[in-house]
């Protein structure tokens, strides 16, 4: 998908924007949510943390919603580095 690049100034230009249901965040970013929480995605809007999968002391997955009705831009969580899974995976 192709958006504005900034969001608030068309001439800027044009950047991608990756949409996907499943994606990979850093186990020290996991390790400091809680449930509940709303975490700010850099570029991507705020989600809610619904519930933390784990194995023991290690987090496995995290089941979460997109928030875009919630706008508050200063939430004590930010998340900037975000990868895809492949999509063969």
């Amino acid at each position: 998908m192709h958006v504005s690049c900034p969001l608030q100034n068309d001439a800027a230009g044009m950047k991608n924007v990756h949409l996907s249901s499943r994606l990979y965040i850093d186990g020290a970013d996991a390790a400091v949510i809680s449930e509940g929480e709303i975490v700010t995605f850099i570029n991507w809007g705020n989600l809610r943390i619904n519930k933390i999968h784990r194995d023991g002391d290690r987090i496995t997955s995290v089941d979460a919603e997109l928030n875009l009705d919630n706008t508050v831009r200063l939430l004590g969580m930010f998340v900037t580095k975000i990868l895809l899974p492949n999509k063969s995976a």
